[in-house]
C-alpha cells in the first residue's frame, strides 16, 4: 500500500477516534457525576461542566462578550498532555507497525481536533466584545460551516442528552443522538422514552393485577 494512502487512512482512523473518545467523554464525564472512577478525582470536571457551565450558557445566556477569567469554558491545561499520554500505546503500535509517519499523523490529529474543539466552543459561547462579525463570517462556505458547528452545540446547551460532539460527529450519528433542529428529537432519545413508558406500563399493570389478586382475597 502507497505511503501517503496509509497516512491518510491512519489520519481519518485517527478523526473517528477522536470524536468518539470526545463524545464518551462529554456523556459520561462531563454530565455524568463519577464518584468511584479514579477515586473521584474527574467529579469536578462534571461539576465545572454541568454544574456551572451549562446553566450559565442557556438560552439567551448562550452567545456573551467574554469574562477576564472563565475557567469552566476550557478543558483545562491538562486535558492535552494526558491525551497524549493515554494514547501513547496507539502512536507506538501503529509506529512499529506501519511506518514513522503513519505513527507521528496519530498525535497530530488528535492535537488538531483538540485545537478545532477549544477554539470552536470559545468562539461559539463568546462573540467578539466590540460586536463586529469574526474573520470567518465574512465567507459564506466558512460562515456557514461555523454556523453548523454552534446550531449543534445549541441545541446541546437546550437538551444536553444530544449532540455530545462540539467538532465532528461521528459518534453522535453512530449513537443516535444528532440532531440539527431544534423540534427534532434524535432516535436514540425516542428509543429511550419508548422504553421508559413500556417500563412504566408494564409496572402499571402489574400493579393492577396485583390489586386484583388482593381484592379477590379479601372477597
Amino acid at each position: 500500500m502507497h505511503p501517503a494512502l496509509i497516512v491518510t487512512l491512519v489520519a481519518a482512523g485517527t478523526i473517528v477516534f477522536a470524536s468518539t473518545i470526545e463524545g464518551l467523554f462529554h456523556q459520561f464525564i462531563l454530565h455524568t457525576r463519577q464518584k468511584k472512577l479514579l477515586g473521584g478525582l474527574l467529579e469536578q470536571s462534571y461539576v465545572s461542566h454541568a454544574i456551572e457551565h451549562h446553566p450559565a450558557y442557556r438560552g439567551d445566556d448562550y452567545h456573551r462578550p467574554a469574562p477576564d477569567h472563565e475557567s469552566p469554558i476550557s478543558l483545562g491545561p491538562w486535558m492535552w498532555p494526558a491525551t497524549m499520554l493515554v494514547t501513547s500505546p496507539i502512536t507506538a503500535l501503529v509506529w512499529l507497525t506501519l511506518g514513522p509517519a503513519a505513527g507521528i499523523t496519530v498525535p497530530i490529529v488528535l492535537t488538531l481536533y483538540y485545537v478545532m474543539y477549544e477554539f470552536l466552543h470559545w468562539h461559539m459561547h463568546f462573540p467578539r466584545e466590540d460586536g463586529k462579525p469574526r474573520w470567518y463570517h465574512a465567507f459564506p462556505p466558512t460562515k456557514q460551516l461555523f454556523e453548523w458547528f454552534d446550531v449543534r452545540h445549541f441545541l446541546h446547551h437546550q437538551a444536553d442528552d444530544r449532540n455530545f460532539n462540539v467538532v465532528l460527529p461521528v459518534y453522535d450519528l453512530m449513537t443516535g443522538r444528532y440532531t440539527t433542529r431544534e423540534t427534532e428529537v434524535p432516535w436514540a432519545i425516542r428509543a429511550r422514552k419508548a422504553r421508559a413508558i413500556r417500563k412504566s406500563e408494564a409496572i402499571r399493570r402489574q400493579r393492577v393485577r396485583e390489586d386484583e389478586r388482593e381484592e379477590e382475597k379479601v372477597g
